[in-house]
């Protein structure tokens, strides 16, 4: 049967008063990491946001090329969707 050992007492406040230094450059190099992180995720997101930009302004202009061809068929489409989310949304 395995026996657990406690961890080893921690003595936190010799700890701090020797390893403050260390400590310190550990945040700052924490800090400048996550800021980098950030940045990335950032401009990761600002090019998500364009592609979907182009991509809706590529569909509108599909949308409208297909109701000017084909008026009649889009709006007795628009009417059953309308007719569609009217039952649903009063239920």
């Amino acid at each position: 049967m395995d026996t657990m050992t406690p961890p080893p007492r921690f003595d936190q406040k010799a700890s701090r008063a020797n390893d403050g230094e260390p400590i310190q450059s550990e945040i700052a190099a924490l800090k400048t990491e996550f800021g980098e992180l950030a940045a990335s995720v950032a401009a990761a997101a600002k090019s998500g946001v364009e592609e979907l930009h182009a991509a809706a302004d590529e569909r509108t202009g599909e949308l409208r090329n297909f109701v000017r061809a084909n008026p009649t068929q889009a709006a007795l489409l628009s009417a059953g969707v309308g007719f569609m989310l009217g039952l649903l949304l009063t239920r």
